[in-house]
């Protein structure tokens, strides 16, 4: 696993959960309480050993900490501005998943996020498949779709699939809220030349 998803899962329980709790997922788990190493690779194990270990400390199911995490993931600006590269709205952001893994890639050379499929099919419903389907990339995926839902205003049912592969999501309304502004470019104070 590369060292930077274990570097979120660090941020996002220190941010969410304070320094404490951190402190003692990595003791628990054998690891130096002061954090990873971004570009350290670390093995699958222990990634879904801190996830376990936390969601045990939290009193939460691993999989809706999963959802958690990538919900606040989506909210953290550089992610959210290259998520939204993906659409104008939500069904076109959808229908763009397929290319977030080669995006992320050109960021991050050896990310190794898990290639996504998307199919639309009849009533604005999608279809996102997980190739490999590790519960854990499937809620976390879950998490960023349902915080991005909120992001572009649009009313969405997301419904991680139960022993599958893939993600349901249903959007019966595109435009049910404004939604969160967002430029190509950054607003700098000044005048564009």
């Amino acid at each position: 696993m590369h060292g930077l998803v274990n570097r979120f899962a660090e941020e996002f329980l220190r941010a969410r959960y304070g320094e404490a709790l951190w402190r003692e997922v990595a003791t628990g788990c054998g690891v130096d309480p002061r954090g990873f190493l971004s570009w350290q690779p670390q093995p699958d194990a222990l990634t879904l050993q801190l996830a376990r270990r936390g969601a045990a400390l939290i009193g939460v199911r691993v999989t809706d900490l999963a959802e958690d995490a990538g919900a606040w993931l989506a909210q953290i600006e550089a992610i959210r501005r290259l998520l939204r590269f993906g659409g104008r709205d939500y069904a076109e952001f959808l229908m763009s998943l397929d290319q977030l893994p080669g995006r992320a890639e050109m960021v991050v050379p050896g990310l190794g996020l898990p290639a996504l499929g998307v199919t639309e099919g009849p009533g604005d419903r999608f279809v996102i498949r997980l190739e490999g389907g590790d519960p854990l990339w499937i809620r976390a995926t879950a998490g960023v779709l349902r915080q991005m839902a909120d992001d572009y205003g649009a009313l969405a049912l997301i419904t991680p699939g139960r022993g599958s592969d893939s993600i349901v999501v249903e959007v019966p309304d595109r435009q049910f809220t404004l939604g969160r502004s967002f430029a190509l470019v950054a607003s700098s104070g000044g005048r564009a030349a």
